[in-house]
């Protein structure tokens, strides 16, 4: 076929030519339609789609809006599959040679089409689209006409870039200019003599613009002013492979934790269309709750998408919490639009809304405990409590006659019971149903029959015998010895550890606490000394921090009945505790592994210093969040990040008051600075990351 059609002068017919021309159009046509139909604003980002819901969260009134957008994704999905095979046959049909050019370039150019079909359908369509638009208005003896289709598809595609990229720069520039004339919060002295300047030098800044274009650059706004020359010319990333982040914290594991269900929504969303056609450098932005994470294109393979995932930290500086309620603003009006307008009021800024998800993550809440923290209820709660806890977690050993253990551990310390009878009291009750000695507990569905019916412990939560280091009882001499011990004893010895355990939180005489003994206590810094202190410690700080969590919920829900404890409710309270939650400090091995590990709430509680010494709450859930999902003008953001390589490497301006990093509600500067390579810019989490493309019927295409 290629020897035929290149022995044929004149190309495939003329009646072939205009069919392949229509079929172009409607088949980019149709992939622009259904790609745009799911956005909620159209026409670069004016007017609101008729397609998309008003307000994306009501679900009665906009159910078929949204099973519309479905329809819309999934037919994007199929055409998306058979584009490739007709990027193919558009080529090998229209495959000529008019101008006798060298078969090696001819040869060259036709695998560059091939592949490019392929491994960005997308695009190609819309190149094949353009080449059958130039070819139908212009006639067959002009110039254009004697260049093969290969190579007019090459020229082509090479303008196409460059005229999105001047077109997304051009939207910088004016954006730029905009706000730098209506906002007074960004104005400086000299505010009217740089915008005149430009007015009067608008053709220098239009060569500037072309310069940039050709070198595929980025514009560099020097300090952040509206003042533009051309970048230097660098690559996508700014280091070859991604940096560890410059700033970690505690918070960087809620990002590697939602790191897999970015990959899987990347990976199945792309096909569908609603992100739009990623390509190198595109920067896409994810908001749920009071975090950012920045998806960073790298690399766009045949069936591999290669970014760069960076988390933002949590604790925002007015800066930060100025330009990210902007952001809120705009997705709050992209996805839940009341007011009917059509129009998208905030097009002047870098950032256009595209889809809104759920993601099982992490949704983190953070609340401050003045006033019930360091109420004297809340001790009276916490002291109340802290015993029948202490019990609740000896009860595999209350019921299979491991008292011993317990007992060889009291011998290592001292006895403590006298002293704090006043304030813990021994909850009887309670250990005769833990214990099964009382004839009730055959009647509790909540107690477990054996040790081996009790619930699943994690890596933190060791049994006794590892805790207290000690070896279990073996052979049946010693458990026939363990039996026989009397039911007082028994007691006697499971109080007295209690007691210790009392001791070794609260001290020999307990009395109000305030909030930073409760949080030093919960951190395990303010232990009273104790001979046994290491062994004993898990399971006094479980016991501790179980009794807080309960005390406080009690707070907050109003009851004010301690002495009257329901022992159903705490059992299943208690139980609820063991299996789903993990309490403690963050930071740790610990709590790093418990949010690896999926576990669904994860507790911690510590005094904010940097707020005025504030007890703060800190509950992690695991648990379905809304995600909204918008792009970024990639010229923009690679203008904001040469200005920072350029004050910081070239001029060491590290000032953190300097202007460029200053509040900008239509740019987002602050928050693209953070978002920087490290180490200029300074996320908590970065890390890089392969997207599989899902193949559709088969066939893997970009």
């Amino acid at each position: 076929l290629y020897e035929h059609e290149l022995q044929t002068p004149t190309g495939t017919s003329d009646t072939t030519r205009s069919t392949l021309n229509n079929l172009a159009w409607i088949i980019f046509g149709l992939l622009w339609v259904s790609s745009e139909a799911q956005r909620p604003f159209v026409i670069v980002g004016f007017l609101r789609s008729p397609f998309f819901p008003k307000c994306y969260y009501d679900a009665n009134f906009n159910s078929r809006k949204k099973l519309l957008r479905q329809i819309f994704g999934s037919f994007h999905q199929l055409l998306v599959a058979l584009v490739p095979l007709w990027n193919v046959a558009y080529v090998v049909l229209r495959l000529n040679n008019p101008s006798g050019m060298s078969d090696f370039l001819i040869a060259v150019c036709l695998a560059r089409s091939l592949r490019y079909g392929f491994q960005n359908s997308r695009a190609a369509s819309l190149d094949i689209a353009v080449t059958s638009l130039i070819d139908a208005v212009t006639s067959d003896s002009s110039g254009w006409a004697r260049v093969p289709v290969v190579s007019q598809l090459l020229i082509v595609s090479f303008f196409v870039l460059r005229l999105q990229s001047l077109s997304n720069k051009f939207f910088y520039v004016l954006k730029a200019f905009y706000s730098f004339a209506t906002d007074k919060k960004l104005h400086v002295p000299y505010t009217n003599v740089i915008l005149m300047c430009n007015i009067l030098l608008f053709p220098v800044l239009l060569l500037v613009l072309l310069i940039a274009t050709i070198l595929d650059s980025a514009l560099l706004p020097i300090f952040g002013l509206p003042v533009f020359v051309v970048a230097c010319p660098r690559p996508k990333r700014f280091w070859p492979t991604p940096s560890k982040s410059a700033t970690p914290n505690s918070d960087s594991v809620f990002y590697e934790s939602a790191a897999s269900k970015i990959k899987e929504y990347l990976s199945k969303e792309s096909s569908y269309g609603k992100l739009g056609k990623l390509t190198p450098g595109d920067m896409l932005c994810l908001r749920f709750d009071e975090s950012f994470i920045f998806v960073h294109i790298l690399e766009v393979g045949l069936n591999y998408t290669k970014v760069a995932v960076k988390g933002l930290e949590l604790k925002m500086t007015s800066c930060h919490t100025a330009e990210a309620n902007k952001l809120d603003e705009i997705f709050s009006f992209a996805f839940e639009n009341n007011s009917g307008s059509h129009r998208n009021k905030y097009s002047n800024t870098i950032l256009k809304p595209v889809d809104v998800t759920h993601m099982d993550i992490y949704s983190i809440a953070r609340s401050t405990l003045t006033g019930i923290i360091d109420s004297p209820t809340t001790t009276k709660r916490i002291l109340n409590y802290f015993p029948y806890v202490v019990l609740w977690l000896l009860r595999p050993h209350l019921k299979s006659g491991k008292e011993k253990v317990i007992e060889e551990a009291l011998q290592r310390g001292s006895y403590y019971s006298q002293e704090l009878s006043k304030s813990v009291r021994f909850p009887k009750d309670w250990y005769l149903k833990l214990s099964g000695d009382s004839k009730v507990t055959q009647k509790q569905g909540w107690m477990h029959a054996s040790h081996d019916a009790a619930p699943s412990r994690r890596n933190d939560d060791a049994d006794l015998d590892d805790i207290l280091n000690l070896d279990e009882p073996s052979g049946r001499a010693s458990a026939a010895s363990t039996r026989s011990a009397t039911s007082s004893t028994k007691k006697s010895t499971v109080e007295n550890f209690v007691y210790i355990c009392a001791k070794l939180v609260f001290g020999t005489s307990p009395k109000r606490m305030r909030a930073e003994d409760i949080a030093n206590i919960f951190q395990g810094a303010s232990l009273a000394p104790n001979q046994n202190d290491d062994q004993v410690k898990s399971v006094a700080l479980k016991a501790f921090r179980y009794a807080l969590k309960i005390a406080i919920d009690d707070a907050m829900m109003g009851n004010d009945g301690m002495e009257a404890i329901d022992m159903e409710d705490l059992a299943e309270e208690l139980d609820t505790l063991d299996k789903t939650h993990y309490i403690g400090p963050e930071g740790t091995d610990a709590w790093n592994t418990a949010i690896q590990n999926n576990i669904h709430t994860c507790i911690s509680l510590k005094m904010d210093k940097e707020e005025s010494n504030v007890c703060k709450l800190l509950v992690a859930t695991k648990q379905k969040v809304c995600v909204k999902v918008g792009r970024l003008n990639h010229e923009a953001v690679s203008g904001i990040w040469a200005s920072l390589h350029l004050e910081l490497l070239y001029f060491a301006n590290d000032d953190e008051e300097r202007y460029s990093i200053q509040a900008h509600e239509a740019l987002f500067q602050n928050l693209m600075i953070q978002s920087a390579d490290p180490p200029l810019g300074y996320p908590i989490y970065n890390t890089l990351m392969v997207i599989p493309k899902q193949p559709i019927l088969g066939i893997c295409v970009g």
